[in-house]
């Protein structure tokens, strides 16, 4: 493990990956089957925990029984593809739990939103050309999310290699076959903030799958936002994408029956789970922390201007001025705060990010530097892509 002196951050690489438990990368390709059965089988103590002690007591913030949440969550099955299907399937079976405790935890994001109008409170910030350091775009994001030790005990970097389609990393949770955090093989990144949205509906494609699907087929932003426009969507959720071969950035929001994007600004994009596209429908509950950490991530970043890299990236990621008291704190008013379980920087230039999660809040944490690697069979798995996508947007 080494310190950066400079910013005092302590980073993982690599080659020390072993003085940490659960940062190992987690490779998985293939067939969906293949993929499902190493997942599970690599991870089934995990799942086990996450299912036991977080998702089955989640039942008690939404006042609904357990195995009623996942008889609902059954109608989802209709708007996942069968790929994804089939390896929530083996992942079940790899790790000797129910399928249908697999589907709850791939749709809980959704459940949340739907059935309290809210969900994950993160914030993005993106700087490329004159607002980077060097030119080169630099993706930060903060996961807030009211975690259990057993989630962050499950938290994993993940390097997908299917058969069709882009491979990616993704850092996510054990027995998730979807995605939240990502990076794919053409550079493009993807996250995901909860936007408070009376709009919703149980006919969509879960939020997770969705990011997975954008993951795994598009090569520009304009695939990825085709895939968001031809989905149907679940709830309230505003996506940040970008691609540093533009290089831009843009926000996605959306909500069951609407989708609106948002460009950036001064080679800057900041996105937190506040409406900002002028298109959006008004019907938003954002309440006054969503605004307090756009605010004073937007305060930072043009503080920052033509300066922001990894280290200082970071920095801003674990601040803490709390914009409505005034002060230092770990309120969710803060862009660190009591539940920020993931924080992660993008290099897509270099198909790396570098990922802490382990601990909270997770910007005080290890920071560990993931690469994407080759896939197997590049070229068979590119000319696979282009012929599964349009049947795919069209579906």
């Amino acid at each position: 493990m080494t310190l950066n002196r400079e910013k005092g951050y302590r980073t993982v690489t690599e080659h020390n990956l072993s003085e940490r438990v659960g940062t190992a990368k987690i490779v998985l390709a293939g067939s969906p089957r293949d993929i499902g059965m190493e997942h599970g089988a690599a991870l089934s103590v995990e799942i086990s925990e996450i299912i036991d002690s977080f998702l089955r007591q989640s039942a008690e913030v939404f006042e609904t029984p357990y195995e009623e949440i996942r008889r609902r969550v059954k109608g989802f099955e209709e708007h996942i593809d069968p790929e994804y299907i089939e390896e929530m399937h083996a992942i079940a079976a790899a790790a000797r739990v129910d399928y249908e405790d697999i589907l709850a935890l791939n749709t809980f994001f959704d459940t949340d939103s739907i059935m309290t109008y809210q969900s994950t409170t993160c914030v993005n910030l993106v700087a490329f050309g004159p607002a980077a350091e060097s030119g080169r775009l630099i993706h930060g994001r903060n996961l807030d999310f009211p975690s259990t030790q057993a989630v962050q005990n499950g938290a994993r970097v993940f390097e997908y290699h299917p058969r069709t389609g882009n491979s990616f990393l993704s850092a996510c949770w054990a027995g998730m076959a979807g995605a939240f955090t990502a990076i794919n093989s053409a550079g493009l990144t993807v996250t995901e903030v909860g936007a408070w949205d009376r709009d919703v509906s149980w006919e969509g494609t879960p939020l997770v799958f969705l990011l997975r699907k954008i993951m795994q087929y598009s090569d520009t932003i304009e695939d990825a936002f085709e895939i968001v426009r031809m989905t149907p969507k679940t709830a309230g959720f505003n996506l940040t994408l970008t691609d540093y071969r533009v290089p831009e950035a843009i926000a996605i929001e959306i909500s069951a029956k609407a989708a609106a994007r948002r460009r950036s600004r001064k080679s800057l994009l900041v996105v937190s789970d506040n409406r900002m596209a002028a298109s959006m429908p008004s019907d938003a509950l954002a309440p006054p922390s969503a605004v307090s950490r756009y605010i004073r991530m937007c305060d930072l970043a043009e503080q920052h201007y033509g300066r922001i890299d990894v280290a200082t990236m970071r920095n801003i990621l674990a601040d803490r001025f709390d914009l409505l008291l005034r002060r230092q704190s770990l309120t969710y008013n803060s862009i660190c705060n009591s539940g920020t379980v993931q924080s992660v920087v993008f290099e897509p230039d270099e198909l790396a990010m570098w990922v802490s999660q382990w601990s909270v809040p997770a910007p005080d944490g290890v920071f560990v530097r993931y690469a994407l690697d080759e896939a197997p069979d590049a070229q068979e798995t590119s000319a696979a892509r282009r012929s599964y996508l349009p049947n795919r947007l069209c579906a």
